[in-house]
């Protein structure tokens, strides 16, 4: 995934080494404050605690908030704007490419596939970079930010932490598994449902004139029923699993 992700980058000749530091920076600035907290906490179980100290480090937690709250716009910001600028050169690219294959190409190719490529998939990837991207760093450098806070206050503790992202990236994984298993019939069904809307919309026009509308049309109910039970499946049999690595973390 990693690998694809990198290459689209590559691909589209948009630069992502500022997106990684902006969200390494990020990440170091979500773990501050509950790091901060864990010390807070730590100290409070001391049989006299070191109020000046624990001033101190509220401060530290206050004002690393703030900062974190103003870079994070700015982060985000840079960081949605360089994907769908990726994107945008994504969609170009592939209509350039499609503008040089010859008629036969289009005449062996359903152009459901076609259009479900240029309008949802890359469509799935804007969403999925836009959004996802600034929650897997925040995850991963805050989670390292956080992990080294505990080393300081306790290393059972860090070790523990430490430990339970193989456990949840196991179950990521296998989540992800079915998702990709599942994920083929439901984008068969979709290109499907695609194919059979084109259908209906370029004969619309013979429907009317054989009186062939309403409840009639049969294969494009059957597409959009088809989709509907794909897409169920897709989102209900890994959810449990995912969710089940978030219980974890």
């Amino acid at each position: 995934m990693i690998k694809n992700i990198l290459y689209l980058f590559r691909f589209t000749q948009t630069p992502i080494r500022r997106v990684f530091w902006g969200e390494f920076i990020h990440g170091m600035l979500l773990a501050i404050p509950m790091g901060m907290l864990l010390t807070v906490i730590w100290e409070l179980f001391e049989t006299s605690p070191n109020v000046p100290y624990l001033c101190v480090i509220i401060a530290i937690m206050c004002g690393s908030f703030i900062l974190q709250m103003w870079l994070a716009g700015k982060i985000y910001t840079y960081t949605n704007k360089t994907v769908y600028s990726m994107t945008c050169q994504l969609r170009l690219r592939l209509g350039d490419q499609l503008q040089k294959l010859s008629l036969g190409y289009y005449k062996k190719r359903d152009p459901g596939d076609l259009a479900s490529i240029i309008l949802q998939d890359v469509t799935n990837v804007e969403t999925i970079l836009g959004h996802a991207l600034p929650n897997i760093f925040g995850a991963v450098f805050g989670t390292l930010f956080l992990a080294l806070f505990l080393l300081w206050t306790d290393v059972l503790l860090a070790v523990v932490l430490l430990a339970a992202i193989p456990l949840a990236l196991l179950l990521a994984h296998g989540g992800t598994l079915l998702i990709k298993k599942l994920g083929q019939s439901q984008i068969k069904s979709r290109n499907e449902t695609g194919s059979r809307f084109i259908e209906y919309i370029l004969g619309i026009r013979h429907l009317k004139a054989y009186n062939q509308t309403g409840n009639r049309f049969k294969t494009l109910q059957k597409a959009f029923h088809d989709l509907r039970n794909h897409s169920i499946k897709m989102e209900a049999v890994p959810g449990p699993i995912i969710l089940m690595a978030f219980v974890i973390f």
